[in-house]
C-alpha cells in the first residue's frame, strides 16, 4: 500500500497509535511557500521522510504570471513554478486531502474522515484567500462577478475574454494595477474604480499616484478615485452593469476584483494548542510559533517589523519564497 492509500485509511478508535501514517517533515499547502520549504528541507535533510498535503488539484504555479495567463500569453504548462515531475523526483510525496485539525501534544494531524497523519516538524503554509465583495451587495453572486485570486478565477476569466468588451475592476493596490494594464493590452474597455482619493495611499504620495494614473488613463482606462460600487446590475442571472456611489450606472460584463487579500487561519484555528496570532500566524526569526514544532510561512505567517515592532503579513510571491 502507498503512502497515500495509507494516509486515506480511516482511523480505529482502539488504535493504539493515533495517526496511521507520518513524516518528520509535514507540510500544508502546496503553493510556493510550501513547495520551496520542502526541496529546501530535502537538499538539508537528504533521509527525513516530507509530505505535503494540499487541497489544490494542480501542482504548485508561479502565480505573478497569472495575468499572462489569462491574456493567453502562456499556457497552463508554462505556469508551474517547477518543473513536472520535481516532487517525485525529490521524493517529496503529496496527498490531496483536506486537514481538519491540529493535534500539537500528540504532533498529528487530522483529515477528513478522521483520519490521521503524524508529524516530528510541522509546516502551516496555507496561503491566503482573497477579500470578496460585502455580502450585502445586491448582485454579488451573478455570473461575471470574479475575485481574481487563483488558478481557476484566471481561467475563468480567460474563457470569457473573447465574448467581453467592457470590465469594471475594484480595487486600489498593484494587483488591481496590474491588472488594468493586462485588459488595457487586450483592447477590452475598462472603468476601475478605486475606494480612496489616490492610488496605493500607504506607499505612493499624491504626486506619485496622479504620474501612475495618468498614465493608466492615456492608455485608455476610465479611472474613478473615491468612488464604490453600491450594487451589480444583472441580466437574467448574468452581469449587466454595476451601480456606483456617484451614482452612475456603468455598463459591463464582468466585474473583477482585485480588493486584497486576508491569510487563510481556519487551520490554525482549530489547533488543540493556541497558535498565537493577530492578522496571521505569529512566527520568529525562524518561522517558528509559539508552538513546539509548528512552524509557519508564506502569506499566512506575521513576521514582526524591526521598525515598528508590529507582526506583518507580506503577501507577495518572492517574499513567500
Amino acid at each position: 500500500m502507498s503512502m497515500s492509500e495509507k494516509a486515506l485509511v480511516p482511523m480505529q478508535p482502539d488504535q493504539e497509535n493515533p495517526y496511521l501514517d507520518s513524516a518528520d517533515i509535514l507540510i500544508i499547502g502546496n503553493g510556493i511557500a510550501g513547495l520551496t520549504a520542502a526541496l529546501e528541507a530535502r537538499t538539508l535533510a537528504p533521509d527525513k521522510r516530507i509530505v505535503v498535503i494540499t487541497e489544490q488539484i494542480h501542482p504548485t504555479i508561479n502565480t505573478p504570471a497569472l495575468k499572462q495567463f489569462a491574456a493567453g500569453k502562456l499556457s497552463r504548462e508554462q505556469l508551474l513554478a517547477y518543473p513536472a515531475g520535481t516532487e517525485w523526483q525529490e521524493r517529496i510525496h503529496v496527498v490531496t486531502a483536506h486537514v481538519e485539525e491540529i493535534h500539537a501534544r500528540g504532533k498529528y494531524v487530522t483529515l477528513q474522515g478522521n483520519r490521521g497523519f503524524g508529524y516530528e516538524s510541522l509546516l502551516l503554509a496555507t496561503g491566503s484567500s482573497p477579500n470578496y465583495l460585502p455580502a450585502n451587495l445586491p448582485g454579488r453572486h451573478f455570473d461575471g462577478v470574479i475575485a481574481l485570486h487563483r488558478l481557476q478565477d484566471y481561467m475563468d476569466l480567460r474563457r470569457r475574454l473573447s465574448e467581453v468588451s467592457e470590465v469594471v475592476v475594484i480595487g486600489g493596490g498593484a494587483h488591481a494595477i496590474e491588472t488594468v494594464q493586462c485588459l488595457l493590452s487586450l483592447g477590452v474597455q475598462v472603468n476601475w474604480l478605486i475606494r480612496s482619493a489616490t492610488l496605493m495611499p500607504r506607499i505612493l504620495d499624491e504626486m506619485a499616484s496622479d504620474m501612475v494614473l495618468d498614465g493608466i488613463r492615456r492608455a485608455g482606462a476610465v479611472v474613478q478615485a473615491e468612488t464604490e460600487v453600491t450594487g451589480i446590475v444583472g441580466r437574467v442571472g448574468c452581469v449587466a452593469g454595476v451601480v456606483t456611489t456617484q451614482r452612475e450606472m456603468i455598463p459591463c460584463q464582468l466585474v473583477l476584483t482585485c480588493t486584497g487579500t486576508q491569510p487563510s487561519m481556519e487551520l490554525a484555528r482549530r489547533c488543540s494548542i493556541p497558535l498565537d496570532s493577530q492578522r496571521g500566524i505569529l512566527v520568529d526569526d525562524h518561522f517558528r510559533t509559539n508552538v513546539p514544532g509548528i512552524f509557519a510561512a508564506g502569506d499566512v505567517a506575521a513576521i514582526k517589523n524591526p521598525q515598528t515592532g508590529a507582526y506583518e503579513t507580506r503577501a507577495q510571491w518572492y517574499a513567500a519564497v
